[in-house]
């Protein structure tokens, strides 16, 4: 999950700890910042390499986030630099329903 943060992104992904094609073992919750867009699509492909398989990220736009930036947004998770990010884009509100 993606959220904005005071100064960027805040991005939480739970994490397995053994193979991660794997259907068992233990999950680590880790909790990484990203001060741009630039830098956020870093973090994604740093997540990216550890489960390529995955497509689906969830953002969660600030209050004052505008259509703009929230496009931008959509954007830039979908396809980085490095490659094909998270195609399959679901936005959600900050109470955790569908906006």
């Amino acid at each position: 999950m993606v959220t904005t943060a005071e100064t960027g992104f805040r991005v939480e992904a739970d994490v397995r700890n053994t193979d991660v094609r794997s259907s068992t073992g233990d999950v680590e919750r880790r909790a990484l910042a990203a001060d741009d867009l630039r830098s956020l699509q870093d973090v994604l492909a740093n997540l990216k390499a550890l489960d390529p398989g995955r497509k689906r990220i969830t953002l969660v736009p600030g209050p004052t986030t505008t259509t703009q930036q929230v496009v931008a947004w959509m954007d830039a998770v979908k396809i980085g630099p490095r490659g094909e990010l998270f195609p399959e884009v679901v936005l959600q509100s900050l109470a955790g329903a569908p906006p």
